[in-house]
């Protein structure tokens, strides 16, 4: 079920990317946005949804929670592998939907909560890189990568106690 959610929120925010960037050239660089309140400026997303609304469809793998960024025609979003704490970053083409490249980050499995998964923390995007938060059972990482997927730095960030 989460994973179906995940699936269907992501492909919204994909055509709400899509018309906020062809709409007034806006990024989405974070969690809720540019400002952090979860508005565009762009007047020509509908207010009700139907399948002509969508731009485009894609299946993603595995599952997770952290929302999709937009950096220009670029769209970034995270997902993971919850048996093997795999963590996925791709980058999708905004206008067509085309998978422009995927990395894979492996992991070990550690306790959850159980409304979690090890693709929870949206990422953040500005000019030169995109900015991804993944953890595992001794530590957390934040990892840079460029627009192309190749990491430019990660930096440990240190060991953390679930509950």
């Amino acid at each position: 079920m989460a994973v179906k959610y995940v699936q269907r929120f992501s492909v919204a925010f994909a055509f709400l990317a899509v018309a906020a960037a062809s709409a007034s050239a806006q990024e989405w660089t974070r969690f809720r946005g540019p400002n952090g309140t979860g508005v565009s400026e762009a007047t020509t997303i509908p207010t009700q949804w139907t399948d002509a609304d969508y731009n485009w469809k894609v299946d993603l793998p595995g599952e997770g929670h952290s929302a999709p960024v937009l950096w220009g025609k670029k769209l970034f979003i995270t997902s993971c592998d919850p048996k093997a704490a795999t963590q996925y970053v791709m980058c999708y083409d905004a206008d067509t939907g085309k998978q422009t490249w995927k990395k894979e980050f492996p992991s070990t499995a550690y306790h959850l909560h159980k409304l979690n998964t090890f693709a929870s923390s949206t990422p953040a995007v500005d000019a030169d890189a995109i900015y991804v938060v993944r953890a595992d059972a001794s530590a957390i990482t934040l990892v840079a990568l460029d627009h192309g997927g190749e990491q430019i730095w990660k930096k440990d960030l240190g060991p953390f106690v679930s509950q």
